[in-house]
């Protein structure tokens, strides 16, 4: 059974829509909330995922948007 995973400082999520591919790390987490940002042309863009995962393969948003179909990845 799996049991899970946690996200921690330092760890790089790849977000892939189709169109584009953004890598975000992981800056700060705090209880439910991991905050992740990405810099791109001197601008930093953040997000935020649930700190608990089930996969590493399927990384969870932390507010879910209906119709969203970007692929979310840990980075190994």
């Amino acid at each position: 059974m799996n049991k899970g995973m946690r996200l921690k400082v330092g760890d790089k999520i790849i977000e892939n829509d189709g169109i584009c591919v953004i890598v975000y790390e992981i800056v700060k987490v705090s209880g439910k909330k991991a905050i992740g940002h990405t810099e791109f042309e001197g601008k930093i863009y953040p997000t935020a995922y649930k700190t608990k995962q089930k996969d590493p393969e399927n990384i969870e948003t932390f507010i879910s948007i209906p119709g969203d179909l970007t692929i979310r990845k840990l980075v190994k």
